[in-house]
C-alpha cells in the first residue's frame, strides 16, 4: 500500500469522535488552526481572512470543517453558529487536568470555563468562577475551588499561561 500525501489524501469534515483519533500530529495542528479561523468567522471575519489571520488556508477550512462548520449566505461563506465539531481540550478537573474530547454545547461551556479560570490567574476574581460550580464536561467536574487552583499551578500541573482566553482544541 503507498503512501499518499496529506493534500492528495481526502479529508471529510471532523464530525465524528472517531475522526478527531484518527488524525495524525500535522493534521491535529491543521484542524485545529482552523477552528480558530471558524471562531475568527464566528466574530465577524470573512473566511479568507480568518485563515489568514489564523495561519492557514480556506482550502483546507473545505476539508476539515465543510458543511458541518461553514455554509454559504449569498456570495458569502459564513460559519455555522451551532457547528457540531469536535475539539480536544485540556481541563483542570477536581481529578487533576484532563485531556477531553468535546462538541457543540459542551465546547462552548470550555470555552465560558477558561475565559474565567484566564480571569482568575489575571486578577484573582473568582465570580465567574463560582458560577460554574458543579458543571461537568466528558463525566467531570469543573475545577472553581480557587486554593486547588492555585495548587495545581503551584505543583506546575497547570501552566498559568497556557490556560489562554478560550483557545479550546489548543
Amino acid at each position: 500500500m503507498e503512501k499518499r500525501s496529506l493534500m492528495a489524501r481526502r479529508i471529510v469534515p471532523i464530525t465524528s469522535l472517531r475522526r478527531l483519533q484518527s488524525l495524525s500530529a500535522r493534521e491535529r495542528q491543521t484542524y485545529a488552526r482552523t477552528l480558530h479561523a471558524h471562531r475568527l468567522m464566528r466574530a465577524g471575519m470573512s473566511k479568507k481572512q480568518a485563515a489568514f489571520e489564523a495561519d492557514t488556508t480556506p482550502q483546507a477550512m473545505d476539508r476539515y470543517l465543510g458543511g458541518a462548520g461553514l455554509q454559504k449566505r449569498g456570495a458569502r461563506w459564513v460559519a455555522k453558529p451551532g457547528a457540531r465539531l469536535w475539539v480536544y481540550v485540556q481541563v483542570p478537573t477536581t481529578s487533576g487536568v484532563q485531556r477531553l474530547a468535546v462538541r457543540g454545547r459542551k465546547s462552548d461551556l470550555v470555552r465560558v470555563y477558561k475565559d474565567a479560570l484566564w480571569r482568575y490567574v489575571k486578577t484573582s476574581e473568582d465570580s465567574e468562577l463560582v458560577e460554574l460550580e458543579g458543571r461537568a464536561v466528558g463525566g467531570y467536574t469543573l475545577l472553581t475551588d480557587a486554593p486547588e487552583i492555585e495548587e495545581l499551578i503551584e505543583r506546575g500541573e497547570l501552566d498559568p499561561y497556557e490556560v489562554g482566553s478560550g483557545e479550546t482544541g489548543r
